[in-house]
């Protein structure tokens, strides 16, 4: 297979269940435990993405771009491509742009008035007084004022009358036409992570005769992306501020000039922001409904925290980094609410994560994503565990991968605060107490039960007989109850997610197991990123960003493409060493992409020597074409592998081209009954070539 052949390897529809079960299966309502993934990275030039179509394939659920981003709609096709079942949502807009009408803006109860007269592309401003003009931001980095109707950016306050502006033929946000000395100033209340904020209050004024509310909306279902093309099954909105921060913004809703908080109220600003929010989601879901009566239409939110209204409109909503801005008791309240009240089928999102700080070991805190899971299947949330402050890294797990049918009935609460749901094929305990509590089978009904048997926390998913387990807890706070978690099992249950083996501890390297080990000259690479997903370096990756930080106990330089060697005699080595938790024989493939920017960049190694190996004992021996089977798994052999990290696969440069070093991935196929098929295949016979 030529290099350009590797698209239609991510074309080609992968068939999740047979012709039977796709009949009876219902996507809207998988089976427990289940996963959704909350993920905004999207196609734009810069860097190649890799891979991350390919892991996104594998959630119950996904949000992503749909709206005013590259790739949206070409992300959804191939995911649903991919995974048929898939629920797919799309992150739309929800407040407005220095592209929008300047009448659907909020701002401050600053005004201005101009000494001077401004004329278009003008630097520098002069206004009576500057006082306050980004009340509520550290600077004026983030301000746009209002001149009539012009709106132009600030750069920094020079001086208490004097105000740096853009200026430029290649921007939109400059003074754009004359304006007259006297002139009104306005600014507006914008912030780094929605935006513009609209005037959402029931003083807003119409633009060609539609609200702020209705805009919005249509902007989301009738410009920015086809809704009647069927991509998408429902709605899904990130920074959805319910709870509007009010702080030292100094809102002026009524646009009187005077200060809302000091005029008003903190309750009447909070009453003037839900006005228009309410009409805002309403709008929304009539309009899905009006678009595709006969799809899902799905709608929900990211709040940040708990969200006690728009039951009647919404299908659920997400907690954020679960515990970053929600205690664990208010979770409890609220999700059982939405179980109760809310549209169905349900799309709650418990959003685990874990932030910077904790890269050197987060992804293997193996008990905090046992606590996040069964605290979702308490209340039929999906869940996941991310990485990062902005959720950029994700992580796949031996649980995510068992089927526990669906729930018998709700949860219920042990005498010591242990919540307990019995499943189809088992039961799952939370201990959301934030203290140790004991577990035994007594407590539990039916049975017997058995652990669940996997690979990276063998320790604690031991496969055996149930009998007792001391489930961890600790309180750190209101907001921070720590604690663990369980799946039990009616009959024994062995699952071993596969192990990827990547370049980087972070970016694609399975939880429990470390990054490739390399030695002589290796350059790590990133590749240009392209519109068109089919054109991207197709690198084992989550993403293809090349961020570096440091932290007390970390130093982050985790996020490029691959390695790559030239060609040499052998000096440089790379070795990937999985961590077996569960012994038996596992399939090894290795993954490549191309080495540059194009598949025809350079001329990568067609006789790359590997071998594979426990310890010192070689076992497998083998050639690797890196010009053929581009972004697939090329399996290299099979292998009985022990316990821990003696097992390997290792390549050298010592070869007749590029060499790169991407993934492995490691596949447990069983114990000593699984027999490798290693006959080659009879040679066809009664051919007739045409």
């Amino acid at each position: 297979m030529q290099k350009a052949m590797f698209i239609f390897l991510l074309l080609i529809p992968i068939l999740i269940v047979d012709n039977i079960q796709a009949q009876t299966y219902d996507r809207l309502n998988p089976p427990f435990p289940r996963t959704g993934i909350f993920n905004m990275a999207s196609a734009k030039p810069g860097n190649s993405h890799g891979t991350r179509e390919i892991m996104l394939k594998d959630y119950d659920m996904v949000m992503i771009y749909g709206m005013t981003d590259f790739g949206g709609d070409d992300l959804a096709r191939l995911l649903r491509s991919m995974n048929s079942n898939q629920i797919i949502l799309a992150s739309g807009i929800n407040s407005v742009n220095d592209r929008d009408p300047v009448d659907y803006f909020l701002y401050r109860s600053y005004r201005g008035t101009l000494l001077e007269p401004v004329e278009p592309n003008q630097s520098l401003i002069r206004i009576n007084d500057l006082t306050d003009i980004h009340a509520g931001q550290s600077d004026a980095r983030l301000l746009y004022i209002r001149i009539d109707d012009d709106l132009i950016k600030a750069i920094r306050v020079e001086d208490d009358t004097t105000l740096l502006v853009e200026t430029g033929t290649s921007t939109r946000l400059i003074a754009d036409a004359h304006h007259d000395a006297g002139a009104t100033v306005y600014s507006v209340i914008r912030v780094s992570g929605p935006g513009i904020y609209p005037n959402y209050s029931e003083y807003a004024t119409t633009v060609d005769g539609k609200y702020v509310w209705e805009f919005i909306a249509e902007e989301n279902f009738l410009r920015e992306v086809d809704w009647t093309s069927g991509l998408f099954d429902g709605m899904f909105h990130d920074w959805f501020t319910y709870y509007l921060y009010i702080g030292a913004y100094q809102h002026d809703f009524d646009m009187n000039g005077v200060n809302d908080k000091l005029e008003h109220s903190d309750e009447w600003i909070g009453r003037q922001w839900h006005y228009g929010l309410g009409r805002f989601v309403q709008k929304e879901v009539e309009l899905m409904n009006q678009l595709t009566p006969g799809l899902p239409n799905l709608y929900g939110v990211n709040a940040g925290g708990v969200l006690d209204v728009y039951y009647e409109y919404m299908n659920g909503h997400q907690f954020e980094g679960f515990q970053r801005f929600t205690s664990v008791p208010s979770v409890i309240v609220d999700a059982q609410k939405w179980v109760n009240q809310g549209q169905k089928p349900t799309i709650m999102h418990l959003f685990d994560y874990f932030p910077e700080k904790h890269f050197y070991n987060g992804k293997n805190r193996f008990n905090k994503v046992r606590f996040g899971l069964t605290m979702a299947m308490m209340y039929d949330m999906y869940y996941c565990h991310a990485a990062g402050d902005t959720y950029y890294l994700f992580y796949w797990y031996d649980e995510f991968e068992t089927d526990m049918g669906y729930p018998t009935g709700p949860p219920s609460t042990l005498s010591n605060g242990l919540l307990v749901r019995y499943f189809d094929k088992g039961v799952a305990i939370c201990n959301p107490t934030g203290a140790d509590q004991l577990l035994t089978s007594a407590m539990l009904t039916g049975g017997p039960y058995y652990r669940l048997q996997g690979g990276q926390d063998p320790a604690f998913n031991n496969g055996e007989l149930f009998t007792e387990i001391n489930l961890y807890g600790y309180d750190y706070g209101p907001k921070n109850l720590r604690g663990d978690g369980i799946l039990l099992f009616n009959e024994p249950t062995t699952v071993v997610a596969d192990i990827i083996v990547d370049n980087f501890f972070m970016n694609a390297t399975s939880p429990a197991s470390d990054p490739v080990e390399l030695t002589g000259t290796w350059s790590k690479k990133v590749s240009a990123g392209f519109e068109d997903f089919t054109q991207n370096n197709p690198y084992w990756s989550m993403t293809g960003s090349t961020k570096s930080f440091t932290t007390d106990k970390y130093d982050y330089d985790d996020s490029w493409g691959y390695h790559v060697s030239s060609a040499g005699s052998g000096e440089n080595i790379a070795v990937w060493k999985p961590t077996i938790g569960l012994p038996g024989w596992y399939e090894v493939c290795e993954w490549h992409g191309w080495h540059g920017d194009t598949p025809t960049s350079y001329d990568e190694a067609t006789d790359i020597p590997f071998e594979i190996g426990v310890g010192s004992e070689v076992r497998i021996r083998g050639m690797i074409n890196q010009q053929v089977n581009i972004a697939q798994w090329n399996r290299l052999g099979y292998i009985n592998l022990p316990a821990g990290k003696e097992g390997y696969v290792k390549i050298t440069n010592d070869a007749n081209g590029y060499v790169i070093a991407d993934a492995m991935r490691f596949r447990y196929m069983g114990g000593e009954d699984f027999i490798p098929d290693s006959v080659p295949p009879a040679s066809p016979t009664n051919v007739r070539v045409y």
